[in-house]
């Protein structure tokens, strides 16, 4: 009696599972439908935080290159220096790091304006294009010009 109890067991599993295959597709419908429903505002958060972060990576792609564009147009900027990179597709900004807190690593010409005076200016020179964040700035180096 047992093993036929077992067997029933079995056939009945067996069944339950075939059944619960069918009602699986099934339940799997409904209840993603009824996930969607249930889980629909988190999943749209998780989808925006993605693209906030995926838009937030974008701009600082940007924002690497154009502070880039910027220090290397200030008359005191002999170079960037490897302190700092930014990684770009097929390209790295060396001497800039944008995200929320900006770093930039110059080489200075050296010249009779005090250091922290031209930091002072590179400070506002990298403001201008990434607003009001905070700058870390790094000289690393003075030659000559």
């Amino acid at each position: 009696m047992h093993s036929a109890e077992q067997h029933s067991a079995g056939s009945h599993a067996a069944g339950s599972h075939s059944a619960g295959s069918h009602a699986v597709g099934s339940h799997s419908a409904g209840s993603h439908s009824a996930e969607r429903h249930a889980e629909g505002p988190d999943t749209a958060a998780q989808h925006s935080a993605a693209q906030v972060a995926a838009d937030q990576h974008a701009a600082d792609q940007h924002a690497a290159e154009q502070i880039e564009a910027a220090l290397l147009a200030h008359p005191s900027v002999a170079r960037l220096a490897g302190t700092f990179a930014s990684y770009l597709p097929g390209k790295r900004v060396v001497g800039v790091r944008a995200e929320e807190r900006v770093g930039v690593s110059v080489v200075l010409h050296t010249s009779d304006r005090p250091i922290p005076e031209v930091v002072a200016e590179l400070r506002t020179v990298v403001a201008r294009v990434t607003g009001n964040v905070p700058v870390d700035v790094v000289v690393a180096d003075l030659e000559e010009p």
